[in-house]
């Protein structure tokens, strides 16, 4: 499936009092990537609203604002995980097996030790970590990461690609969930309690690029 067209101009912010940039095209977003730079803090710090339905406001009214809204965009940049990339050196080629997602940021807000007692009354320290992770969600994501696809390129690009290689997409914001999660609860056998905030972003692609080295590869998406 293809990337949907980007019929009118996007315009990208950022968090501090800097003027936007508006991209007429993915031509053009391209030919500027590597002197504009990434609004992935802005994303970060992105909050949406949720349109809900006036007191004094006929439905017909409220549909048309609703209708009327525009998704924001984002310019964003991050890095390729290496354990995506398998490369084989005799046929020269680089499969590609990358996730539908991607973490811009992970940090931690608590670490500490606790005396935990279990249900029979022994008792051991558990570690216990919280961390915030941010995460974006593409959707009609193999068209952005493709998936089990093979690359033809020497050893010197490959090394270049799988260590510094940076994926950017141009996107607009479509949806935004955050949860507490608990994914691995203390045990004697294992005591550690831990944690993590997850805001998690949707997005829905436009433009795609990959650099290394401050540099776009041609031809990424024609293999």
């Amino acid at each position: 499936m293809p990337l949907p067209a980007l019929s009118s101009p996007a315009t990208i912010h950022y968090s501090q009092s800097r003027r936007s940039v508006s991209f007429q095209s993915c031509d053009d977003w391209e030919s500027r990537l590597a002197t504009v730079e990434p609004n992935n803090a802005w994303l970060m710090n992105y909050r949406s609203v949720k349109l809900t339905k006036r007191e004094f406001e006929a439905t017909a009214a409220f549909e048309l604002r609703r209708t009327e809204r525009h998704d924001p965009f984002v310019s964003l940049a991050f890095e390729i995980d290496p354990n995506g990339l398998t490369y084989n050196a005799d046929r020269l080629m680089m499969r590609v097996d990358l996730p539908d997602y991607t973490t811009l940021s992970r940090s931690s807000v608590l670490n500490d030790i606790y005396l935990g007692t279990s249900a029979f009354g022994a008792m051991t320290e558990v570690e216990r970590s919280r961390e915030r992770v941010f995460t974006v969600r593409f959707e009609n994501a193999r068209s952005v990461l493709p998936d089990d696809r093979f690359l033809p390129m020497n050893a010197n690009a490959a090394m270049a690609l799988k260590t510094r290689g940076v994926i950017r997409v141009l996107a607009s914001v479509i949806g935004q969930d955050e949860s507490y999660l608990q994914y691995r609860r203390p045990s004697l056998d294992d005591p550690r309690d831990t944690g993590a905030l997850i805001n998690e972003v949707t997005v829905r692609p436009f433009c795609v690029a990959v650099m290394v080295d401050g540099q776009k590869l041609t031809n990424w998406q024609e293999f």
